[in-house]
């Protein structure tokens, strides 16, 4: 069982990123379908630089590759106001695509694959039954996961900005009455929910040293995205949903542990079962932001006054 929740646990950590960067990008109004493509961007840009230079430039490529999307996404779809939905698929379609193409043409048709990240293990903690090897004794990827999801949980209820950010996604017209500049906040989020999903999908290549193909994310973009709203916006539940399908994702070692004789073709739904199960059976609380998807331009406001 211990390892059953370890790989769980492994496996929740670039659904996580993902989720909460694109929770950021949502309460701000933008939505962020595109997390799909952010997480094979960031899986590529991660084992470009870790293969040639090492684990850190791989983790600052994927940082560079995030930014870099997030910047065209963000000039979509808040300067040219442009259809966020077409956007997010876009670059579902342009990032397999534009990995591909730069895989085969750096690496041609050789196996390319990192040697992963050791665990670290919490002194004390990682001694506890059961969950304390789930828990506390995982590579850093994990940590770093949990530690942004503790870090926004204060940011949104402790600090201006994030109250800010979330008035932009509320209603952008009073937010900007306020004084608040919502073309600046609604650009920063988006650039920081591109570089939590892209460090997402660097754990694949740089964390779990998988070997990249242009569907090595396998729809877990879209799983995070369904994490937002079975979490109702709110970055605790976010995470909890995350961790719910996380353990679905690794339903073959769960039939091991049980002795089900399911043929691997079918376990290999079962996150994608459990996500439809989980929206369709479980109450979701809290709401979605009220201008989530709606463009902003003081041109608008102007003709409404």
């Amino acid at each position: 069982m211990t390892g059953v929740l370890t790989a769980g646990v492994i496996a929740t950590a670039p659904i996580m990123l993902a989720a909460l960067g694109g929770l950021l990008s949502e309460r701000a109004g933008v939505m962020a379908i595109g997390l799909e493509g952010y997480l094979v961007v960031g899986a590529f840009a991660g084992l470009w630089g870790a293969h040639g230079y090492g684990t850190v430039v791989g983790v600052m490529a994927a940082v560079g590759a995030g930014l870099l999307i997030g910047a065209l996404v963000a000039w979509l779809c808040v300067s040219l106001r442009a259809s966020q939905v077409v956007v997010g698929l876009t670059v579902i379609l342009l990032a397999a695509g534009a990995t591909a193409y730069a895989n085969f043409t750096i690496y041609n048709a050789e196996i390319v694959s990192l040697a992963g990240l050791p665990d670290i293990a919490i002194p004390g903690l990682s001694e506890l039954p059961t969950i304390g090897p789930a828990l506390f004794d995982q590579p850093i990827f994990w940590y770093f996961a949990v530690l942004v999801g503790l870090v926004m949980i204060l940011y949104f209820r402790q600090t201006t900005s994030g109250l800010a950010l979330h008035a932009t996604g509320e209603n952008p017209f009073a937010a900007q009455a306020r004084g608040i500049r919502v073309t600046t906040v609604r650009y920063a989020a988006v650039l920081a929910s591109a570089v939590l999903a892209s460090l997402g999908g660097a754990i694949f290549t740089i964390g779990q040293g998988l070997q990249f193909s242009p569907t090595i994310s396998a729809g877990r973009g879209f799983i995070a995205l369904a994490a937002i709203y079975l979490g109702g916006w709110r970055v605790g539940p976010v995470m909890a949903a995350c961790l719910l399908f996380g353990l679905a994702d690794v339903a073959q070692l769960w039939a091991n542990v049980l002795g089900i004789g399911i043929s691997a073709s079918i376990l290999s739904t079962a996150p994608y079962v459990a996500t439809l199960v989980a929206l369709a059976t479980l109450r979701r609380r809290g709401s979605m932001p009220g201008a989530l998807g709606v463009p902003f331009s003081r041109e608008q406001r102007a003709v409404a006054q």
